[in-house]
């Protein structure tokens, strides 16, 4: 019954909705607008942020030291930092993808090649005497690999060999011959692909006293090249070969070897623009992106370069990684790959899919950069929520903080201080947010100035809507006052169109907000600041909560001067 109201008068209800739908819609779009500058802005921040790490002043190796717990308490309730970023390493297993056969920061056990060759020419160098060995360079032809990685060292292939060796007996190889050694790619700690120059050490044990790696792996580093009987060939020479391998307690190391083919190092983390390498371009997507925050909980990676051009892989690709229950601690670096001459320990979960999402590559590099220590066998996947052993310590390359421009001069001023005081340096990527701070402080203005005008139409549109609803319903308020009827019935001229013209306008107006941010802004946000533009349903929930409050302010106003229209006399209602 209450309805005709609304029926009889439509041109009245047709006129305040329409105007209470612009009331909503400036409220709503002003909000919206307010949301997606405060993303701009962070993102601004986050953009131009600095980033940085600590390594102590006092340690000769300070890469490979790990951080004191105190320093990272400081840095966590610093002002001026934004957030930390530890990575966690795991060893992973990639089933059916090899791995990039490279070198970096330290030797690992599939760096050793045990293979049957043939001499095809060799040359003495001259010995010297400020060094106490000597050295034969000899090119073999590889007959037969018994251990080694496959996309390394292959068979028909030559290779070139340093053999070593120091103290009187002098090492006998003939041209023509056939000879099994036992290898192990040329270490070194920068950054690059194995190549085809072995080395094959034969040291007396008195010359590696003090070495302790070289001790505890000693049948690695003598009589590693063995004459082949002369009545003996292909796989009578292998037989041969591994017997001697096995009596030497080598034989381990031939499966060891073929289980590290599909062996990767995982770093977790929550935001690859948090690595310093990648703050300072040096580290940078050749396609794809980076790990972010909105990434967490997904089964998401970005690998190297140098893994996708191997194996032929894409952004969209996708590879089943099964992740390890720990990782290896060399001399503090950590890797998912066992130490030269050690055999593994992890144990691997059962593989699930990962997309390819990025592709990183290093535009130069410098092995004795602190923080730059990711090879071309590391795959970055999110920081995950499940139980994973943390690492018992957290060094320099694993450590990152975020600093935002506005707060760099205050960090320096203080938190650099105090970490000097504890016996650290502070590593930062250089700043640029001088180069943004004026558009900065142009977007908080215009942010500022949305916000006000949000609120200012939200109170001032009801207000006025009320007002007018109220002037176009005030006789049928009258009539009902003039034969006596309580004012629970007598307010329901002014509620009723109130509730039809709040429902219509609020889904109306929600419905075109909702378009208008969809096809209008969230393109324009994902250029500025990408994957950070909120979902749908957050939007559609804080416009609905902003209808209800504009509705629940509106109602209240209604009740409060319909009171106040009782006081009035019914002939001043009816004019």
């Amino acid at each position: 019954m209450e309805l005709r109201i609304v029926v009889r008068r439509a041109r009245k209800i047709v006129l305040i909705t329409l105007f209470l739908l612009l009331i909503l819609l400036s409220v709503f779009l002003f909000v919206i607008q307010s949301i997606l500058d405060g993303i701009g802005l962070q993102y601004t921040i986050e953009s131009y942020a600095s980033v940085g790490t600590v390594y102590r002043s006092d340690a000769e190796n300070a890469a490979f030291t790990p951080v004191d717990e105190d320093v990272l308490a400081l840095l966590a309730e610093s002002d001026a930092v934004q957030k930390i970023d530890i990575r966690q390493t795991l060893s992973a297993k990639v089933h059916g993808m090899e791995n990039v056969p490279c070198y970096f920061a330290v030797p690992q056990t599939n760096h050793l090649v045990f293979f049957r060759g043939t001499v095809l020419n060799q040359m003495d160098v001259p010995a010297d005497a400020s060094v106490s060995y000597h050295a034969r360079y000899a090119t073999v032809r590889v007959d037969s690999i018994l251990a080694g990685q496959s996309n390394w060292i292959t068979k028909g292939k030559n290779v070139d060999v340093a053999i070593i060796w120091n103290g009187d007996p002098e090492c006998s190889t003939t041209v023509g011959e056939e000879y099994c050694f036992l290898a192990h790619s040329s270490f070194s700690s920068a950054l690059g692909m194995l190549d085809t120059l072995l080395y094959a050490p034969n040291y007396t044990e008195e010359s590696v006293a003090g070495y302790e790696k070289i001790q505890s792996n000693y049948e690695l580093y003598h009589d590693t090249v063995l004459p082949v009987p002369d009545s003996m060939s292909g796989e009578e020479a292998d037989a041969y070969f591994l017997d001697i391998l096995k009596s030497r307690g080598l034989a381990p190391y031939i499966q060891e070897i073929r289980e590290l083919d599909d062996v990767f190092t995982i770093r977790q983390t929550s935001d690859m623009q948090m690595l310093i390498p990648v703050a300072n371009e040096v580290m940078f997507f050749t396609a794809g992106r980076g790990i972010r925050p909105d990434d967490s909980g997904k089964k998401v990676c970005v690998i190297s370069h140098e893994l996708a051009a191997l194996q032929q892989l894409n952004v969209g690709d996708y590879i089943p990684i099964s992740l390890g229950d720990g990782c290896y601690t060399n001399n503090g670096y950590e890797s998912g790959f066992p130490a030269f001459g050690k055999l593994s320990t992890v144990s691997y979960n059962t593989p699930q899919d990962y997309e390819i999402i990025g592709i990183y590559a290093f535009s130069s590099f410098d092995p004795r950069e602190a923080t730059l220590l990711f090879g071309y066998n590391d795959i970055f996947i999110p920081a995950s929520t499940e139980t994973i052993p943390p690492s018992k310590n957290t060094y320099p390359y694993t450590l990152s903080f975020c600093v935002g421009g506005p707060e760099y001069n205050m960090f320096l001023d203080t938190t650099v201080a105090d970490l000097a005081d504890m016996g650290y340096i502070v590593q930062m990527s250089a700043s640029r947010w001088e180069d943004v701070e004026s558009t900065y402080e142009a977007m908080a203005s215009r942010r500022r100035l949305t916000l006000l005008c949000a609120i200012l139409s939200c109170i001032a549109g009801i207000i006025l809507y009320v007002l007018i609803l109220l002037f176009l319903y005030r006789k049928e308020f009258a009539l009902r006052e003039l034969f006596g009827a309580s004012f629970r019935h007598t307010r329901k001229a002014y509620t009723i169109p109130f509730a039809v013209s709040f429902v219509l306008a609020s889904v109306l107006a929600v419905f075109a907000a909702d378009l208008w941010y969809l096809y209008r802004l969230v393109p324009q946000t994902e250029l500025i600041a990408p994957g950070r533009t909120p979902a749908n349903a957050q939007i559609l929930t804080v416009l609905t909560v902003l209808a209800l409050v504009q509705m629940l302010m509106a109602y209240i106003l209604i009740l409060c001067l319909a009171g106040h229209s009782r006081r009035k006399s019914v002939l001043r209602l009816l004019k």
